[in-house]
């Protein structure tokens, strides 16, 4: 079942009680909420302070599943689930979820995320915790190309899905015969959405793994 079709609405709540130890050494016992729901077009993780109210917020509908957010995030909060491809068709599309129990609020993954489908918001205001600490990230990120298993009876997929046009397939036809000569990926345009990794029937593009080179988290 694709997780992205499910029409199902549940909530999970906890109550954590945390012993903060002051300077004077006065404790104080902190009542902290985290609910999480999900329905067809989003999934909401909340946690309420007493003082402060965090919102991480993913439209699943910008999603593609590129599964940046999972590879960064500091506390491993985010699972990524792949997609699957028979007989080079695309049957279900990656996905991610989150770990209510993990989560720490930290924003990375909205910051990264390319498609601007995590929004991150503190007290209603959408800011991330990295943004207003000034601790920017810089994602390191490379995407190869195997330019060799390339096919035109692909109908140039990957060019077709990217979302920004950073993709060019450059091909002749000679008669009714078409033959790809290169495929180039302009790197000012690329996003790293992946889109053309699990889209590509040949499976002729892989992204490396991305990572935070700098960041204060």
């Amino acid at each position: 079942m694709d997780p992205y079709e499910t029409n199902v609405m549940f909530f999970m709540t906890k109550n954590i009680n945390i012993i903060d130890i002051t300077s004077v050494g006065a404790l104080k016992i902190l009542n902290r909420l985290i609910t999480r729901r999900r329905n067809r077009d989003e999934i909401r993780l909340k946690r309420r302070l007493l003082t402060r109210e965090y919102l991480l917020r993913l439209n699943r509908n910008l999603c593609d599943g590129c599964g940046l957010c999972a590879e960064n995030c500091p506390r491993e909060a985010i699972n990524w689930n792949p997609p699957i491809v028979i007989d080079g068709c695309l049957t279900r599309k990656p996905a991610i979820d989150f770990d209510a129990d993990s989560c720490i609020f930290c924003g990375v993954c909205a910051t990264i995320c390319p498609l601007d489908a995590l929004s991150m918001e503190i007290d209603a205001e959408k800011i991330a915790t990295i943004v207003k600490n000034k601790a920017f990230p810089v994602l390191s990120k490379e995407i190869k190309i195997t330019k060799e298993k390339c096919k035109p009876g692909c109908e140039f997929i990957c060019q077709q899905e990217c979302p920004t046009g950073a993709i060019k397939c450059i091909y002749e036809k000679s008669g009714k015969e078409t033959d790809t000569i290169d495929v180039q990926i302009d790197e000012s345009l690329c996003i790293y959405c992946k889109r053309c990794e699990w889209s590509c029937p040949l499976r002729c593009f892989i992204g490396e793994e991305a990572f935070l080179r700098k960041s204060r988290i």
